[in-house]
């Protein structure tokens, strides 16, 4: 049943590359005129499997999480700020505190195309700052677009880093 649950929310996530053990190397990249850095993983592995859910749904809490924990895997829970049960934002913490991220998935579900760059602003900053003022983290780093429909991507990385979408 937890498979059944699991394979259907997730998406995996594919990227290599060069890796080091002399330190954090960076590696010009063959794409965009070079005009980014790509930071090879964490502990210098030579790929990454990222796994992505959205909404922050019971069963992600109750289910998923501690079947990652279980078998040593960290995920990705886009949250809908305003849609998190009151009872679950401790869950969410200890998540954290065992290496799972915890992203913003907007405060609403907006599709952020048709909202105003202010209300896009708006969505942004409070789904941002709920997610940091109920988790302690020191900042909440990603976005999955609702609906994988792309915010204004300026505005957008004025709150994150990166951003998610569900196109490839």
């Amino acid at each position: 049943m937890k498979n059944k649950i699991l394979v259907p929310l997730c998406f995996l996530f594919f990227a290599a590359c060069n890796s080091s053990k002399e330190g954090l190397q960076l590696k010009e990249s063959t794409h965009n005129n070079g005009q980014y850095e790509i930071a090879t993983w964490k502990g210098f592995s030579e790929a990454v499997i990222n796994y992505t859910f959205d909404d922050g749904c019971a069963n992600q809490f109750d289910v998923a999480i501690p079947m990652f924990d279980q078998y040593g895997f960290q995920l990705t829970i886009y949250l809908i700020s305003n849609w998190v049960p009151e009872d679950k934002w401790e869950i969410i913490k200890q998540a954290i505190s065992n290496g799972h991220e915890m992203g913003s998935h907007t405060v609403t579900h907006p599709s952020l195309a048709e909202l105003s760059l202010e209300d896009q602003r708006k969505e942004f900053l409070n789904s941002r700052k709920a997610i940091e003022e109920r988790t302690g983290i020191k900042k909440c780093h990603t976005i999955a677009y609702p609906y994988c429909i792309h915010p204004d991507l300026e505005v957008c990385s004025e709150y994150y880093i990166a951003g998610r979408d569900c196109r490839g």
